[in-house]
């Protein structure tokens, strides 16, 4: 009968030949025996009262609800890790760990990150670019940086831009007056990024809605180019004069002030979800995420007007 303390170092030793489907990986991964994976596994499955794995081949295959166990286990593992390397970082008046959504890190943060070093030179930021959910992103980190709704439990959210998306070309594909037909722009290559697409929750964000909102019909048109898994590698495309993309106004702020970019039409669809900041209450006072927030807040200000 389960007396309530399980051992640890057991239930380590499982989640770690389940995800290895090898106790000799697992004791490699360990620095133990193999043995000793033995010994662990064999003591919880006397403990639970049922079997954990099955051998086929010479292959350490786990049960449908070893499966299930195993990633509760690794949830559990990585939120005490999380909290721990949180707690560790925050604790550091000087260090300054942000996690941050792909995109927004590589076109919009990472190439103004120095200008808040040069406000805060006692502050030293390590910015990690993930695009995991927020409550996954804070593991080890004072501060995630994600795309959504902003309604995440037991964070504090803000939001930091109001995203709506519209066509973004190279200035020598538009005519003298800077403008292209929404017409003529079914007929040119597009650039299609995957996460905005019909099977998402997206599914308002695509080519063929944008040209219903301009009201344009297809027909039997196609709208046919090259596909991305993020929007920053349609927007460098676009850059290259290579297509045209579907684009947030602070993702493509820089390069619209540098003339690589233009928006040949004024019409853009809402995004559902928009970049919030997000962090636990407890480095809410920090004098380093205070400084940030703040940093952060005062320049995204001109991005959260909704249009």
């Amino acid at each position: 009968m389960h007396n309530g303390r399980m051992s640890l170092k057991a239930l380590r030793t499982f989640e770690a030949v389940v995800r290895n489907r090898s106790m000799a990986k697992a004791a490699d991964e360990l620095y133990v025996s193999a043995g000793a994976v033995g010994f662990q596994i064999r003591a919880l499955e006397a403990e639970l009262g049922f079997r954990l794995f099955d051998r086929v081949g010479g292959e350490m295959l786990p049960t449908e609800a070893a499966v299930e166990v195993s990633r509760q286990i690794r949830g559990g593992f990585e939120q005490v890790f999380g909290a721990v390397q949180q707690l560790r970082l925050s604790r550091d008046p000087g260090f300054l760990t942000v996690n941050c959504d792909v995109t927004f890190g590589m076109l919009w943060l990472g190439p103004r990150i120095a200008d808040f070093q040069d406000q805060h030179p006692d502050i030293e930021v390590r910015l990690n670019l993930t695009d995991n959910d927020p409550e996954v992103n804070l593991a080890g980190a004072d501060i995630a940086i994600s795309n959504g709704d902003g309604q995440v439990q037991g964070l504090h959210s803000i939001r930091l831009t109001a995203e709506s998306v519209s066509p973004v070309c190279a200035p020598r594909h538009a005519g003298p007056d800077g403008r292209i037909s929404a017409a003529d722009l079914a007929g040119m290559h597009l650039l299609h990024v995957e996460w905005l697409a019909p099977e998402t929750l997206f599914r308002t964000l695509t080519w063929d809605e944008w040209f219903a909102l301009a009201g344009v019909a297809l027909g039997a048109q196609t709208t046919r180019g090259t596909y991305f898994s993020h929007t920053a590698s349609a927007i460098q495309l676009a850059i290259a004069g290579k297509g045209v993309a579907l684009a947030s106004d602070c993702l493509v702020a820089d390069a619209i002030a540098a003339g690589q970019l233009i928006r040949p039409v004024d019409m853009s669809l809402r995004m559902p979800w928009d970049y919030h900041l997000s962090h636990s209450d407890r480095v809410a006072d920090l004098h380093k995420v205070k400084a940030f927030n703040n940093w952060l807040l005062a320049l995204t200000a001109r991005f959260r007007t909704d249009g």
